[in-house]
């Protein structure tokens, strides 16, 4: 997918591509869509192949990477993770996705090409960005430590102390997180699968600014729809990336369905 003013897209948002086939198929069982885009799948990612190729994962293109962390404008340039990790991570999580949807159709040779190359982007990432002493990633922000939590790809022995250092920059942070809409989807998720739940709980559960809470609570607007942004109250033209109606922090669905409720798909075709 490309826009005029983000074009080639950010690979967060390309792997609309890749995500969508997956959940489709995960969703229904059908496979008919992955015979359809299997194809298209594999130059998508082989494109972003050629391009790390060209840079390595520690310069891989990026546009937006981690959208919206809070209050970002007034931070700065360095309020955000490392964009090159995220993109990272979307490459990584797609050829996951890619390698078991051509499994699923019996294309043992597209599952393999992708499993390995997975396999092989993961040592890279590490090598990129695990500090020397295994407690954390890149500059140690929120999203930077929650993403390769997310995507299980933490040597064995350093999960402990990634969790840790998470926990630590929550708790530093007044039980608020400092993460856009990457970080915000893995954090949540990866507090529950990790045994602190209850970290993910008091998050939820805190209403000052940023929280999902004060979306609710704030003076401005209590809001019955999510925010584009964390600070959307603020920002009195919806249209400068401000809406209040707007899916984008939705992935605290999931971990709903998940964790609260206990429903976690078993196999393709739950629905």
């Amino acid at each position: 997918p490309t826009i005029p003013w983000a074009t080639p897209s950010d690979p967060n948002w390309g792997a609309a591509f890749p995500t969508i086939t997956h959940g489709v198929w995960q969703t229904t069982g059908d496979t008919a869509i992955v015979t359809k885009h299997l194809d298209g799948l594999v130059r998508y990612l082989g494109a972003l192949e050629e391009g790390v190729a060209k840079t390595g994962l520690s310069k891989m293109f990026a546009q937006f990477g981690d959208w919206f962390p809070p209050n970002c404008l007034a931070r700065g340039p360095n309020c955000t993770a490392s964009k090159p990790l995220c993109s990272a991570a979307a490459f990584i999580t797609g050829c996951r996705q890619v390698s078991a949807m051509a499994s699923a159709v019996d294309n043992s040779t597209i599952a393999k090409r992708f499993s390995d190359l997975e396999a092989k982007l993961s040592t890279e990432f590490n090598k990129v960005w695990l500090s020397k002493d295994g407690s954390s990633f890149a500059t140690g922000k929120q999203t930077e430590l929650a993403i390769p939590l997310y995507l299980g790809i933490v040597p064995k022995e350093h999960v402990d102390k990634v969790l840790a250092s998470l926990v630590s920059s929550i708790e530093a942070a007044g039980f608020h997180v400092t993460t856009g809409i990457l970080g915000t989807r893995a954090l949540y998720e990866v507090l529950a699968t990790h045994g602190r739940i209850d970290v993910a709980l008091k998050l939820l559960n805190n209403a000052a600014y940023p929280s999902y809470g004060y979306m609710v609570s704030n003076k401005y607007e209590p809001s019955t729809t999510l925010w584009e942004r964390w600070e959307s109250d603020v920002i009195p033209h919806d249209q400068a990336d401000a809406s209040r109606n707007h899916i984008m922090f939705g992935a605290i669905s999931a971990f709903f369905w998940k964790y609260l409720a206990g429903l976690r798909p078993a196999m393709p075709g739950f629905a």
